[in-house]
């Protein structure tokens, strides 16, 4: 019969949101049980976000790269560059951090379980969860593990690779979107995503935007032509370093919705970017406070109220006229600061950057989805 083991506190999923969380639990919460349970997560993952540039993030110490300036690039427009003084695009080798809070978690008291979750109990007071060979029981449930993505919400998929150079390439800062590239999916938008992480090693990835999912080929051909229009050379079939990944921007279903969810499950991505680091940051923290405060953690947005209305906008003028977006995000390199741009994004700096941002979107269709959701129409 298998054993059953009482905890405080069950974290599902030992992705970087369970890892993140049950570190901040067990380092601010003494006294309180907290078990990590499943799989080790071993993926190459290399993740971007804009950070305050005299503020240093918890993770600093794996930040690899930053920069305080970024470009877009489109046919019409050639190259347009950005600069900011208060945000730094920064880029976290995520694969690194997940090893060391692994290291520090398998030092501290914190319960680490490698397996899977065959089924989950709710109880009056409590909840049973089996495991393949034991059952665990606790007060308090945090489900991180990956949602399904509905095949109507928007995806930011992406595949790419790391190369190297025997020369300098000659690029300096991110090239955040280059849209000079065929176009994947139809319906979407594709643009050329680049970090260059020295002199001869380039990080390139071909990125869409579409509620399509498309083979990873589709994606392997853009890079090699993007690599060998702009770098005269052929890209390597070397897979040792290449990522892929898709990234809901709208709705997702999580495994348990009625549990507490956390990270992509829980809303963590931004729906205007896909950009995930900052929510999940953020609501690790919300539920630790919650915790804290003896109050059972409940689902909650890391974003504010107007992001989430400028996103319900960005995600309906996605889908009726998806063409529009670049020229949204052409005009925003083009007219925003630096700082502007980056702070939009992260959700920070007040109304500011998002005004700013209205004044440069294109009129119509902008204006078009305000009017729709202003009348209660939802994006499905």
């Amino acid at each position: 019969m298998p054993m059953t083991r009482p905890t405080d506190i069950v974290i599902l999923g030992a992705g970087l949101a369970g890892l993140m969380l049950a570190s901040k639990l067990v380092s601010r919460s003494a006294g309180i049980g907290v078990t990590l349970v499943g799989p080790k997560d071993c993926r190459n993952q290399r993740i971007s976000f804009w950070a305050d540039s005299k503020e240093p993030a918890t993770c600093s110490p794996f930040l690899m790269h930053s920069w305080q300036s970024w470009s877009f690039h489109h046919a019409n427009s050639g190259f347009v560059s950005q600069r900011a003084s208060c945000k730094s695009y920064v880029s976290l080798d995520a694969k690194m951090y997940k090893e060391q809070l692994e290291k520090q978690l398998n030092q501290s008291r914190c319960q680490r379980i490698q397996t899977l979750v065959t089924n989950i109990q709710v109880n009056p007071a409590n909840y049973d969860i089996h495991l393949e060979s034991e059952t665990l029981t606790a007060a308090t449930v945090v489900d991180t593990r990956p949602p399904r993505i509905p095949e109507t919400t928007l995806k930011q998929q992406f595949w790419g690779a790391t190369i190297d150079l025997s020369r300098a390439h000659g690029i300096s800062t991110p090239i955040l979107m280059d849209f000079d590239v065929k176009q994947i999916a139809r319906g979407g938008i594709t643009f050329i995503y680049v970090l260059p992480l020295s002199s001869s090693q380039l990080l390139v990835e071909a990125t869409t935007f579409s509620t399509q999912g498309q083979p990873e080929k589709a994606y392997r051909d853009c890079v090699g032509q993007w690599v060998k229009d702009n770098l005269s050379m052929e890209l390597s079939s070397d897979d040792t370093q290449s990522e892929a990944g898709t990234l809901p921007m709208g709705p997702v279903i999580p495994i348990e919705p009625n549990l507490t969810n956390c990270g992509l499950a829980g809303g963590a991505a931004r729906a205007s970017t896909g950009y995930a680091f900052v929510g999940t940051e953020r609501q690790t923290d919300q539920i630790v406070s919650q915790v804290l405060s003896g109050v059972y953690p409940h689902t909650q947005s890391p974003y504010s109220a107007r992001a989430n209305w400028m996103d319900e906008i960005f995600l309906l003028v996605a889908k009726q006229q998806p063409e529009r977006l670049i020229e949204l995000f052409m005009a925003m390199a083009q007219r925003l600061s630096g700082d502007d741009f980056a702070h939009f994004l992260s959700d920070t700096g007040g109304w500011g950057p998002c005004w700013r941002t209205v004044a440069v979107a294109p009129k119509m269709p902008f204006m078009r989805a305000a009017a729709q959701s202003l009348s209660g129409r939802k994006w499905r």
